[in-house]
């Protein structure tokens, strides 16, 4: 085999994997009964005409029960409360909260610290960790004072420019915890509203969890997506690195997060003190 049939044979089984996807995204939507914003147009019977299939095939008991889901979750999400609080409201919610389980058996609530006015940078993590529940502050121990030099690295301090928060506010362990769990749902509308709040100039993801939760994306590969630029909400500049504690399991990742650290401080024009 040529390498310019090799070439076209890859090229086909990346386009048939993202045929593949788009189907399912497509079979999603429908499930949900979407319409167009505005038009006399249903989303559903769009989607039917390119995929060429039947409405009745999603007319299944099982899928109307997940329609009534997804739309009862739609209209939760939009009529929470959390969306127009103020910081401080914000945070004695967060420390009251029952929505999930952990709320049973949490240590208490982390809900966020360092600069909440206008910062420079927004860090975000998935969920605590056992020195983080042992000593009540974010980003403690030993992954802390890593994460503390490599803003010192660009620049920044948690002191002074930069807010910490997680994901998941109850200072409860589970980094195990699926992005789509009901724990996570439940937390997102408070990292939401405190991005709202706080409005960084950026956002820095620690792991692949929380930039999968805060991109809405699924599955991702860190390999593939770290030093890479998204938008969270069209407005603000997302990055994403490894998390400090992988990186002291693994001193070989050093290098790709001063890369990564190096663009974020470009992009956002801070001086870069260690070369």
């Amino acid at each position: 085999m040529d390498n310019d049939t090799r070439l076209r044979m890859v090229s086909l089984e990346d386009a048939l994997r993202s045929t593949d996807k788009i189907i399912d995204l497509f079979k999603d939507a429908v499930q949900g009964g979407l319409s167009f914003p505005g038009k006399n147009r249903s989303f559903t019977d769009t989607a039917l005409k390119i995929m060429g299939l039947k409405k009745e095939v999603f007319e299944t008991e099982e899928a109307l029960k997940q329609r009534k889901v997804i739309v009862q979750a739609t209209e939760d999400r939009d009529e929470d409360s959390r969306l127009n609080m103020d910081y401080g409201k914000l945070e004695t919610y967060a420390k009251g909260c029952g929505l999930c389980a952990l709320s049973k058996e949490r240590k208490g609530v982390l809900f966020g610290s360092g600069a909440h006015e206008n910062p420079v940078l927004m860090v975000v993590g998935f969920s605590s960790s056992e020195e983080d529940e042992e000593s009540g502050i974010l980003f403690s121990g030993k992954s802390g004072a890593f994460l503390d030099a490599w803003l010192r690295a660009i620049s920044l301090s948690r002191e002074k420019n930069v807010y910490l928060c997680n994901v998941i506010k109850c200072s409860a362990r589970c980094r195990d915890v699926l992005p789509e769990s009901r724990i996570v749902r439940s937390c997102f509308p408070y990292l939401k509203q405190q991005i709202n709040l706080i409005k960084p100039r950026a956002i820095l993801c620690l792991g692949k969890t929380s930039l999968e939760v805060l991109m809405g994306l699924r599955q991702t590969n860190i390999e593939n997506n770290r030093g890479k630029f998204f938008f969270y909400d069209m407005m603000y500049p997302v990055i994403c690195t490894y998390h400090p504690e992988d990186v002291l399991k693994d001193l070989s990742l050093k290098r790709a997060v001063w890369a990564d650290l190096q663009k974020l401080a470009r992009y956002l024009n801070l001086d870069i003190v260690r070369k």
